[in-house]
This record gives structure tokens, sequence and C-alpha cells, in this order.
């Protein structure tokens, strides 16, 4: 939240963890539904972060 591409980022989020395009409320609400560990939060983060140092 607050970032210029907040909600591409979350999109994108959502997409790798496979939970749905979320606001920035709704996106903590899918984590804790789909039971998303911090392991995989941490990996799904640097897989964003690697593909926008790719682009």
């Amino acid at each position: 939240m607050g970032h210029p591409s907040a909600k591409r980022r979350r999109d994108r989020l959502g997409e790798i963890l496979n939970i749905g395009s979320t606001n920035g409320k709704q996106l903590v609400k899918r984590l804790e539904m789909f039971q998303i560990t911090e392991q995989q939060f941490g990996a799904a983060i640097a897989q964003l972060n690697q593909e926008e140092q790719d682009a």
C-alpha cells in the first residue's frame, strides 16, 4: 500500500500465490484464509521483485 504501483504488485502477488486479486485490506485476510506461510509469502515477494528487476 502506498507504493505507486501497489495495485499491480498486489495483483501479481495474488497470481503467484493463487489467491486472486485483492485490495490492501483483503490481502491480509486472504493470506490467513489460504494459510500462506511467511516463507511462501517471502518467496512470492522475492519472485515479484526479481520479475521487476528483469523487466
